[in-house]
């Protein structure tokens, strides 16, 4: 929701959400990390991750990323990359999320 409502969002990892929100009051865009369990995919959830992929320019091919259920799309605008991982349960927070988002989240993060 932050990432839709506000310009001033840098990046978001998400496990399993669905549009909450009037897609069309958008405003913000910003890089994306979302995890979605196999067993609670529907269209919902595909959609959501879709419709950031889609915001942040990207084309809908991608290339493999670490951990290896992961793919980061291609084309994406520069400041705005999407990785979408899957991994075989439902609506939990994988065992590799949190070391994989916070990669993700590193590539943001300048020295001083």
């Amino acid at each position: 929701m932050l990432a839709c409502r506000r310009d001033d969002i840098r990046a978001i990892a998400v496990g399993g959400a669905v549009i909450y929100f009037d897609e069309a009051e958008c405003i913000g865009s910003s890089a994306a990390w979302i995890t979605i369990g196999e067993m609670e995919t529907n269209s919902g959830r595909v959609a959501y991750r879709d419709f950031f992929r889609d915001r942040a320019g990207c084309a809908n091919n991608s290339m493999p990323a670490n951990p290896d259920t992961c793919i980061a799309y291609d084309g994406c605008d520069d400041p705005t990359p999407v990785t979408f991982c899957s991994h075989p349960a439902g609506h939990v927070w994988p065992d590799f999320a949190s070391a994989a988002m916070w990669t993700f989240f590193s590539q943001f993060v300048r020295a001083p």
